[in-house]
Formats: structure tokens, sequence, C-alpha cells
């Protein structure tokens, strides 16, 4: 495989796990600013999102999943660009809470309760360096054309 095809699949998937994270994220913080049961907030979402609430709150807990595993050196993570493994587990060396913090999100996901501003917190961190991959991959795929 060419390195611009390799930089374009690795940006693609950066992409739409970047959106779909982002708006898995929005989901779950408007139910915690506003306070709206969930059969409110399904009414409107269908005008703006894909997913609703369950899928949202999901597809954040498998993402955090393979964080886990990656961190423990559990399983091979095979979905996942290389840059943001590297992101990842280079986050994990520097952040002694993340896999508590982690696991602490997952829970609360799990057992389906609001999240809270720390859990925000995190999702913000996590996006951010996905966010960051995004650009540095971009970058690279740009100079490669030009």
């Amino acid at each position: 495989m060419s390195s611009i095809s390799f930089l374009s699949k690795n940006y693609k998937h950066l992409a739409e796990l970047s959106d779909k994270l982002n708006e898995a994220v929005i989901i779950l913080k408007k139910l915690y600013l506003l306070g709206m049961p969930k059969r409110r907030i399904a009414d409107f979402q269908a005008e703006k999102f894909d997913l609703d609430q369950d899928s949202a709150s999901t597809y954040i807990y498998h993402f955090l999943e393979e964080i886990n595993h990656l961190i423990a050196n559990e399983d091979e993570v095979d979905d996942m660009p290389q840059v943001l493994k590297d992101s990842l587990q280079s986050a994990a060396e520097t952040e002694p809470f993340l896999k508590k913090d982690l696991q602490s999100l997952m829970d609360q996901l799990n057992r389906q309760e609001p999240l809270n501003q720390t859990h925000f917190d995190l999702l913000e961190k996590l996006l951010s360096l996905v966010d960051i991959d995004r650009q540095k991959v971009f970058r690279k795929l740009r100079s490669k054309r030009a």
C-alpha cells in the first residue's frame, strides 16, 4: 500500500471516529446539561443526529473498552490507527489515573446512569487526542500530495 493510500485510510478512519465520538458526547452532554429524560431528548435527536442516547452510550463504551485493552496490553487493538494507539499509550503513561478514570466512566455507562462533569472532562481529553491525531495525519497527507 502506498504511503498516500495508507495516510488516506488512516485519516478517513480518524475523521469518522472523531465525528461519531463528538456526536455521541454532544448527545450525552445535552442530557447532562438540560436534565432531559430519555424520551424527550429522543424527540429532537432524530432531526440532528445519527445516534440516539443508547447508541451514543454504546459507541463511547466500546471505544473506552478498546482503550482499556490497549493500555493493559491485553489484546491487540486492530481497528485503531497506530498514531492514535501511540497517543493513547503515551497519555496512559503520563496520567497515572487514566485507567481508573476510564473504568469509572465505563461503569457509569454500563449502569446507564447519568454522567458527571468529571466524566465529560475525561471524554474531552480523549476527543482532543483523536482530533490532534486527525490533524497530524491530515498535514502529512497534504504534504505528500503537494
